[in-house]
């Protein structure tokens, strides 16, 4: 039974790390929908990957892998965090974009990026819309 839910967290977890790198859709009756899960997934990628690995531990826990059936839920999870880390690198990459967006947009004056862009804190993990007290 664990290595059934095993296979359908990753499963779920699949289809939502397809729907981050491939972003929105057609047809527009759709595209909202994909869209949204795009939005959550894609902003929240490192939030997801720590979530599933609580989740999968939880599994393996409990006998998830003694057959194929949570073997392959494994390696599909696997393959979805692997997908999550290549949104977080897109993530990081597109800093210097912004940055080179606005200068030109706004003039020479650089718009300096917080200190914390690129470092993932687990106070951020566990409270992911609570906003930093520095301000």
């Amino acid at each position: 039974m664990a290595g059934i839910a095993l296979l359908v967290l990753a499963a779920l977890s699949a289809e939502h790390t397809v729907v981050g790198l491939l972003g929105p859709r057609r047809p527009d009756r759709l595209a909202y929908l994909w869209w949204m899960q795009n939005l959550v997934t894609g902003e929240l990628a490192p939030l997801h990957v720590a979530w599933q690995a609580i989740a999968a531990a939880g599994l393996v826990a409990l006998g998830a892998l003694d057959g194929d059936v949570g073997r392959v839920g494994a390696a599909l999870l696997v393959a979805s965090w692997l997908g999550l880390l290549v949104l977080v690198r897109r993530q990081l990459r597109a800093a210097p974009v912004l940055d080179r967006s606005l200068r030109e947009a706004i003039g020479a004056a650089p718009v300096p990026l917080p200190p914390s862009v690129g470092r993932v804190h687990v106070r951020s993990l566990l409270r992911p819309l609570t906003p930093d007290e520095r301000g």
